[in-house]
């Protein structure tokens, strides 16, 4: 069992956007957009919102979480997103009837307009098949921190701390594990995984807002909103104040929970309990998205075009 927590609001002690499990440099997909088969993977349509990051999803409109609220009145599509210069754009703080953005439901999930107009926006994931898929994810959170150790008795490592916040955005690569629904709402979740490649990647404080992209017929496609990570953790199951955050590959022996909500203890049943990371399943809401934004869904779109095609034939 593990406990779903907003992963801005879990930071209760000093807290790599993105945490790697390869290495601990800094620099490693740091500001640099993706390359080789993950290339073209939704980092070109990313922005700074504050601190936090949203995603570019229609001419006039951005993505990111609820729980952040508006931390910023601007939206900039900076050079290393671009390619080229910064460009600001201002939050168009009269949309919605004058409260500034629109919420999707019981979701995480919050539209913001724009009053200028993005170049190029990202294509929504509409289908079901996101199981099992590759995904490529981007944040600006912690770096990564202190070793955890099993039990503290054997020493051997099996996760990190978060470490020191600095705002930088690096993008990550995992797969989606599985779906999950709680709270009204429906999440894809990531585990954290031992030795599945030098970009394998979780969250931490800080990367909440940011994007998930897979890919779906050779397009990458925005299918997630980074909400939440399993945790707190502790090695007992009694009220201190020794539980701390993480990004673990091996959560065996630990306890998960919180002193006000109870610990659970992740038990050993032969295998890694690596822990993970949730974001906010587009897929389940792309019609909601669509109706504030106006951005036809693709089948709609399509059955636009057969219709546009007839009425010039019949012109003819």
């Amino acid at each position: 069992m593990k406990l779903i927590l907003p992963a801005l609001m879990l930071a209760v002690a000093p807290v790599e956007a993105v945490l790697f499990h390869a290495t601990d440099d800094i620099t490693h997909n740091r500001e640099v957009a993706p390359g080789g088969s993950v290339a073209g993977s939704g980092w070109q349509f990313q922005g700074e919102f504050g601190n936090f990051t949203g995603t570019m999803i229609a001419p006039q409109f951005f993505i990111t979480a609820k729980h952040l609220g508006v931390p910023s009145s601007t939206f900039v599509s900076t050079g290393y997103f671009n390619g080229g210069s910064d460009v600001v754009y201002t939050v168009d703080t009269t949309a919605n009837g004058g409260t500034g953005y629109w919420n999707i439901g019981s979701t995480d999930l919050r539209v913001f307009k724009i009053n200028e107009t993005f170049s190029s926006y990202a294509p929504l994931y509409t289908g079901s098949g996101e199981v099992g898929e590759e995904l490529v994810v981007m944040g600006r959170g912690t770096q990564r921190g202190t070793a955890v150790t099993e039990m503290e008795m054997s020493g051997a490592t099996i996760g990190w701390k978060w470490g020191t916040s600095d705002h930088a955005t690096r993008w990550g690569t995992n797969e989606v594990h599985s779906t999950v629904s709680a709270g009204g709402a429906n999440y894809l979740y990531s585990t954290f995984d031992l030795g599945v490649g030098g970009d394998e990647a979780h969250l931490s404080t800080g990367d909440s807002g940011g994007a998930v992209f897979i890919q779906d017929g050779g397009v990458w496609k925005l299918a997630g909103i980074n909400y939440a990570v399993d945790g707190l953790w502790d090695y007992n199951d009694v009220v201190d104040t020794n539980e701390f955050n993480a990004a673990l590959f091996d959560s065996r022996g630990l306890y998960v929970g919180s002193d006000g909500d109870g610990w659970t203890l992740v038990e050993d049943e032969g295998a890694p309990e690596p822990s993970g990371f949730y974001a906010t399943r587009i897929s389940s809401y792309h019609g909601d998205i669509a109706a504030i934004t106006g951005v036809p869904e693709p089948g709609i779109f399509a059955c636009l075009v057969v219709g546009l095609g007839v009425i010039g034939r019949r012109r003819r």
